[in-house]
């Protein structure tokens, strides 16, 4: 249909305006090449069904399909903003155009980790005293609301670790002072300390003068390192913001097994931009290919080739001090991997909180054929697993490992296999894994 398109334009309406005729047609035939990598996931509190997709052949464009499909509350009156927490802010849209109005907000959250995002709106004013049409008008411009948040900040509708609600503020009157009532989304962050507290944490850490306050990495390696023990192995360390009470136990343990430590290959990852974010591609597989290869970016990265303590010491801190909050995992893999070609297994040390900025990239980690130990930090019996590190495990046929759970690559090979990770239950579909609603 769209060659057919092309040859009408070209040939009847080409004398007359070649340029634009040429444009439009060109788009004609090429349009629609750009799609959404991935489903927007506007929910986690059920990561099977609650969530929303977009089609796979809507452009970006296409802003019709933005639908949140949560628990929705509701408070009487108007919502009360001054009462947000310290770690709360608001984002402010038009009660009418649904446009954001305050998108500096958003710039300065990209430095923190997001942890929810609720929906906050009113159904006046109403325009029929019909309860459906109201209903679908009220829906229509919470799409609106939706894809403008789209628009500026994309990357909160595929991290899997954010989790998202509504309210509706219900009206007393006759909505007579509907735009009085300030509609919009309010966003939960995570407090990061800064880079000197995290580091003295490390050095106090190191010298023996605290404890550790959280086990998990040290625990991680007691019982795994009689598997993973090589020189071939490359361990690959988030250490962005909020991850120095998970490196101290890399660091502790590291500094205990000085005399027998067999890790010598390592990259601290705390990426400097957003360059590695890319949520569309094109459809053609060379196209796609070329541009992934374009899109990898190796700033932010530290590595080291030593098994010293000291040396791997000071390196960490070094790649603490340089970067932003951005979790560029599988670049960091890549790079890690390009670096030591002889690598024969990689150990994963990532954030629960924080979904990678890069997943386009894993179809070129699976190419490379290398198991990825994945260790998630973070995570608590309140939530599921972020599902986007599942998937990395999966993927390159790799193992997972939480505080309490260890899960071997033989699992993703049993098909119906039933497993539980903090308490919830999953089950392996057709080399996917489902999640079981308990």
């Amino acid at each position: 249909m769209r060659l057919i398109f092309y040859v009408f334009f070209h040939i009847f309406l080409f004398p007359f305006k070649p340029t634009c005729v040429f444009i439009l047609g060109t788009f004609l035939l090429l349009g629609g090449s750009l799609f959404l990598e991935d489903s927007i996931l506007l929910a986690q509190s059920n990561p099977k069904k609650n969530f929303a997709r977009r089609s796979k052949k809507a452009t970006i464009l296409d802003k019709g399909s933005f639908e949140l499909q949560t628990p929705q509350s509701a408070v009487l009156g108007k919502y009360v903003f001054h009462k947000l927490d310290s770690n709360q802010l608001f984002i402010q849209t038009d009660p009418l155009t649904g446009r954001i109005t305050n998108p500096e907000i958003i710039d300065y959250l990209k430095r923190y980790t997001i942890l929810n995002i609720t929906l906050i709106y009113t159904n006046c004013p109403r325009q029929t005293e019909d309860a459906t049409l109201q209903a679908k008008w009220t829906h229509t411009r919470n799409q609106k609301r939706l894809a403008e948040l789209y628009r500026l900040a994309p990357y909160y509708f595929t991290f899997q670790s954010i989790t998202w609600g509504q309210i509706e503020q219900l009206t007393l009157g006759d909505c007579s002072d509907y735009l009085t009532y300030a509609q919009g989304f309010v966003v939960t962050y995570l407090p990061l300390p800064t880079v000197e507290e995290e580091m003295n944490y490390l050095k106090k850490i190191v010298k023996g003068e605290i404890l550790l306050t959280d086990s998990t990495v040290f625990n991680i390696f007691n019982r795994n390192n009689h598997q993973w023990s090589s020189k071939n192995t490359l361990i690959v360390a988030d250490v962005t913001g909020s991850m120095s009470p998970y490196m101290a136990g890399l660091v502790l343990w590291l500094n205990m097994n000085i005399q027998t430590n067999p890790y010598k290959k390592f990259v601290f990852f705390n990426d400097d931009d957003l360059f590695s974010y890319f949520p569309i591609y094109p459809r053609r597989k060379k196209r796609r290919e070329r541009l992934l290869k374009k899109q990898q970016d190796k700033t932010g990265m530290v590595l080291v080739r030593n098994n010293n303590f000291d040396v791997i010491f000071e390196r960490l801190l070094e790649g603490m001090q340089e970067g932003a909050h951005v979790e560029n995992v599988i670049e960091a893999i890549l790079h890690g991997l390009d670096a030591y070609p002889d690598t024969k297994q990689v150990i994963l040390i990532a954030d629960h909180w924080e979904s990678p900025w890069d997943s386009y990239l894993l179809p070129l980690l699976k190419q490379r054929k290398v198991p990825v130990r994945v260790i998630l930090c973070g995570v608590t019996p309140f939530k599921p697993v972020n599902r986007d590190y599942l998937d990395i495990a999966i993927e390159t046929k790799g193992s997972f490992h939480t505080l309490e759970d260890d899960l071997s690559e033989q699992i993703w090979q049993q098909e119906g296999k039933i497993f539980t990770i903090l308490g919830y239950r999953y089950r392996i579909e057709r080399g996917d894994i489902i999640f079981l609603n308990n």
